[in-house]
């Protein structure tokens, strides 16, 4: 079967399918464990979390990944007494020799 533009197109676009599922798959993957996670914290206790429920929902937008409903509810369940955002370090890069 000879390669066309038509066909190249299809490939791409059952690629990007793949690749947009896989992302999706392991967003809801990372969600869960944060949900576990967060679920095994003591109210009671004041705790510092570097990632938290919200940065899924963040990487969604990244992704261009469209929301669910697991998502939205624990973006609903899920609340933080207090937000600190710090200030980004500056990127080091090292140069190789």
């Amino acid at each position: 079967m000879p390669v066309t533009i038509s066909t190249l197109s299809v490939r791409r676009a059952k690629q990007l399918k793949r690749r947009e599922k896989i992302r999706k798959n392991f967003q809801m993957a990372i969600l869960d464990i944060q949900l576990e996670q967060e679920a095994m914290l003591s109210p009671d206790e004041v705790v510092f979390l570097n990632r938290a429920i919200p940065d899924a929902l963040a990487y969604y937008y990244f992704l261009n990944l469209p929301t669910n409903d697991k998502l939205l509810n624990a973006m609903n369940i899920h609340k933080y007494k207090k937000v600190f955002i710090l200030d980004r370090l500056p990127i080091v890069q090292v140069m190789p020799g």
